[in-house]
């Protein structure tokens, strides 16, 4: 019965159209996956910050965070 339940779930999990046993299957009827374009990404490197402090923020953090650490590094024996 587990096995049965297994099987069923990673079934459901294969995307369509995927064929029923891929490593045996020819791999020239294998489909390449679709890759996302990057032009989005790329254009949104080149835009101002979101907001007008997001680098003071960020530099505050981890001034933040590098404080902690030295905390935690003076109290470990």
């Amino acid at each position: 019965m587990r096995k049965a339940i297994v099987f069923l779930l990673l079934a459901a999990c294969a995307p369509e159209g995927f064929p029923d046993d891929p490593v045996f299957s020819d791999p020239a009827t294998l489909e390449n996956p679709g890759i996302a374009p990057l032009d989005p990404i790329l254009a949104r490197a080149n835009e101002e910050n979101a907001t007008e402090n997001t680098e003071e923020e960020l530099q505050a953090r981890g001034e933040s965070l590098r404080s902690r650490a030295e905390a935690v590094r003076e109290q470990s024996p």
